[in-house]
């Protein structure tokens, strides 16, 4: 298994790879935001938040999670 910062700096670069192939503006964004969080993470600069809200594509009826 993979060093955590290896693993990353891995992650980093495949996100920078879909932006720069990725056909939607809105997608490359993204991208590069994941880039960015996956990089400051190798540098250990970050934290992982799994409790970050990021909006909700399904209404409230649909959702099955809270």
């Amino acid at each position: 298994m993979p060093a955590p910062k290896t693993y990353f700096e891995r992650r980093a670069a495949q996100e920078r790879d879909a932006a720069s192939q990725a056909s939607d503006e809105r997608a490359a964004q993204a991208h590069l935001e994941l880039a960015e969080r996956y990089a400051k993470l190798a540098e250990g600069g970050g934290e992982i938040d799994t409790r970050k809200e990021t909006g909700a594509v399904l209404t409230a009826e649909f959702r099955i999670l809270p």
